[in-house]
C-alpha cells in the first residue's frame, strides 16, 4: 500500500509538472538588459505564482509574485547580457503548499536592430535617396523646380512702382542686434533690394538702430551695387543710424516716411 501511494504521488507530481508551462527567453529589441518569461499553469489551478531567480552562490531572489495563472513578466534588474541566468516557477495553493514547479535557464543578447521601429527606417532611406536623387540630378545640369516665395518676387515689383514715381525706397532691416535671426534675414532681403534699386536707379533709404549692424548693412548695400554694376550710384549716406530707442525709432521712420514720400 505504501509503495502505491508512493508511486500515486510521483506520478501526479510529473503530471503537474507537465502541465505547468514556463519558459524564459531573450527579451526582443533591447540591448541584452532583460529577460521575457512566460507562464501558463492554468490546468493546475494554482492560487499563487512565484517566480525566483535562482543565484551563482545557491541564493534565490524572489523576481515575481502573481495570482495570474496565465501571464509574462520582463525582467530588467540584474540581467547582464551573453550571462545564463536561471529562474523557477513554483505554483502554490491557498495554503501556500506548492503543487508543481519548474526551472528554465535563458541567456539575454542585444539586438541589433528594432523591428518596432523599421517603419523610421523605411522613412530614413526613402529620405536620403530622395536627396542623393536630386544632389545628382543637379550636378548633371537637369533643370529642378524651385516654388517661388511670393514676398521675395513682390519686392522687384515694389522696386518697379517706385521708380515710375520717382520715390525713395525705405527699407529696415529688423530692430534688434547682429546676432538675430530677424536681423540676419533682413540683410539678406536688403543685399537682393539694393541690387534691384541699383539696377533700376532708384533710391535707397535704409535707418537702422544698431552699430553693428550699421556697418554690416553698409557692405551689404556697397557689394549689391558692385554686383548690378553701378558702384558709381552707390550712395554711403543711404545707409545711417537713426536711435536705439524704440519710440524714437518708430518716429524717425514715420517722420522719413511722411517726408519723403516713400515706395
Amino acid at each position: 500500500m505504501r509503495k502505491f501511494l508512493i508511486f500515486l504521488f510521483l506520478f501526479s507530481a510529473v503530471l503537474w509538472a507537465q502541465n505547468l508551462d514556463f519558459t524564459a527567453e531573450d527579451n526582443p529589441n533591447d540591448d541584452g538588459s532583460a529577460i521575457l518569461l512566460k507562464w501558463n499553469a492554468a490546468e493546475i489551478g494554482a492560487a499563487t505564482l512565484r517566480i525566483t531567480k535562482l543565484e551563482e552562490n545557491g541564493d534565490t531572489t524572489l523576481v515575481y509574485l502573481s495570482s495570474d495563472v496565465i501571464g509574462q513578466y520582463i525582467l530588467g534588474d540584474g540581467i547582464q547580457p551573453k550571462v545564463p541566468a536561471n529562474f523557477r516557477l513554483q505554483a502554490l495553493d491557498v495554503t501556500g503548499n506548492i503543487l508543481a514547479e519548474k526551472e528554465v535557464t535563458a541567456v539575454a543578447k542585444a539586438q541589433w536592430f528594432n523591428t518596432n521601429k523599421i517603419s523610421l527606417l523605411i522613412m530614413a532611406i526613402i529620405l536620403t535617396a530622395a536627396i542623393v536623387y536630386y544632389i545628382f540630378s543637379a550636378r548633371s545640369g537637369k533643370e529642378l523646380y524651385i516654388r517661388k516665395i511670393a514676398g521675395l518676387e513682390s519686392i522687384d515689383e515694389s522696386v518697379g512702382r517706385a521708380t515710375e514715381m520717382g520715390r525713395p525706397i525705405l527699407f529696415i532691416p529688423g530692430t534688434l542686434d547682429l546676432d538675430d535671426m530677424q536681423t540676419i534675414s533682413g540683410l539678406s532681403i536688403l543685399s537682393k533690394l539694393a541690387q534691384r534699386a541699383a539696377e533700376y536707379e532708384a533710391r535707397l533709404i535704409v535707418p537702422v538702430c544698431r552699430s553693428m549692424v550699421l556697418s554690416t548693412a553698409k557692405e551689404v548695400v556697397k557689394e549689391a551695387y558692385l554686383r548690378a554694376g553701378r558702384p558709381d550710384a552707390y550712395d554711403p549716406d543711404a545707409v545711417f543710424y537713426l536711435t536705439d530707442d524704440q519710440f524714437g525709432f518708430v518716429a524717425g521712420g514715420d517722420g522719413i516716411i511722411v517726408r519723403g514720400k516713400t515706395g
